[in-house]
């Protein structure tokens, strides 16, 4: 008889992995629905518009110390303490008196875009898996891409059904419940298990492929490449791109509602246009390996202005079909807010010193 497989628990802490940055990721990018509402009750809707800079700022200043705190809290941890502070900033916005109490609310949410996200689950699947890494945490990034959507949808249906104050209150709740169930249930470290991760008996050769690879890759280092006109290029270019897709999901809600649509219509809207762009992303890579990084670029930006044209002539009058038009359009741009730099540089660069590269320019 054939000795029957064990299942292996890394996958395990894989789903929840996804729960938590699905729960988180989607929580961030909700800000967008409830813009409008806040700044009827505090400033212009520019003035709460700088919470997203507040936030993001933050972030980037934190991210400077996430391997350091991660290391030093232990990636499950560094979750438990992320899911009280992502609740935490949005209890603090429902609780806000003030637009300062706002951008405090913002600054405690880059805490979590710091360090509960990306470098934090990162962190937790090299753990698991040896075989598998880059599938695996391109599973559990392309599908958290989602929460984007869902949350988005939930937040709108509870502020058609409550108050802006009170929808931020059951979100912090649902968030805080789900994320910590999720990592007391399914997040595990497999030294306090006694497992090894999935391949570690082929961890010397593979290795020893990655080293030969690395060996071999073509291309110049970042030392070289930061005196080329390219490089430069890039980073402006990237620099401006990131303006696009923030630009719409966060205020495309304010421009319909401005015109008379329901901030509920405008927030399930938004979380299709955040479905398409999740899909987007996780195709990304094929497209570019398909028709050239070129192309891709190209049709990116070319797709985002045919969204936003369509978008100014049809604003005054809403309809279901120049918004689903709109919401595609700028969906299937989607890649242009980060992954887009990962084929560009390869493509400008190569492989040789593309970590050294990339942390530069996706810093723009």
């Amino acid at each position: 008889m054939k000795e029957e497989k064990k299942f292996f628990p890394g996958y395990l802490t894989a789903a929840g992995c996804l729960i938590v940055m699905f729960f988180f990721m989607g929580a961030l990018q909700t800000i967008g629905v409830f813009i409008p509402a806040i700044a009827k009750d505090f400033s212009s809707i520019a003035g709460v518009g700088y919470m997203i800079i507040f936030a993001n700022a933050s972030g980037f200043l934190l991210s400077l110390v996430a391997s350091k705190v991660i290391k030093k809290l232990s990636p499950k941890w560094t979750l438990f303490l992320c899911s009280f502070l992502c609740a935490g900033h949005f209890l603090i916005y429902s609780i806000s008196q003030n637009i300062g109490h706002l951008y405090l609310g913002a600054v405690i949410g880059g805490f979590t875009i710091a360090w509960g996200t990306h470098s934090c689950v990162a962190a937790i699947i090299q753990s698991w898996f040896i075989e598998k890494r880059g599938t695996m945490i391109g599973i559990v990034f392309g599908a958290a891409g989602f929460g984007a959507s869902f949350m988005t949808f939930l937040a709108g249906q509870l502020m058609n059904a409550f108050d802006w104050r009170t929808a931020y209150r059951y979100l912090a709740l649902i968030l805080l419940a789900i994320t910590i169930i999720a990592n007391l249930l399914l997040i595990r470290d497999p030294k306090k298990m006694g497992c090894k991760p999935l391949g570690w008996e082929r961890e010397a050769e593979l290795e020893a492929e990655a080293a030969k690879k690395a060996a071999n890759a073509q291309g110049i280092i970042r030392a070289e490449a930061i005196k080329t006109p390219a490089f430069w290029c890039l980073c402006i270019g990237l620099f401006l791109s990131a303006f696009m897709l923030t630009g719409f999901s966060n205020y495309a809600p304010a421009f319909w509602q401005s015109r008379g649509t329901a901030s509920v219509v405008t927030s399930n809207w938004i979380s299709v246009y955040s479905a398409i762009g999740a899909i987007a992303v996780i195709l990304a890579g094929v497209m570019a390996d398909k028709f050239g990084a070129k192309v891709f670029a190209s049709y990116n930006y070319i797709v985002y202005i045919i969204g936003i044209v369509v978008l100014l002539l049809t604003g005054g009058v809403f309809s279901a079909g120049a918004a689903f038009i709109v919401c595609l359009m700028c969906g299937l741009a989607y890649p242009t807010t980060g992954s887009i730099n990962a084929t560009l540089i390869r493509y400008v660069f190569g492989d040789k010193d593309y970590n050294g590269i990339n942390t530069v320019i996706h810093g723009f």
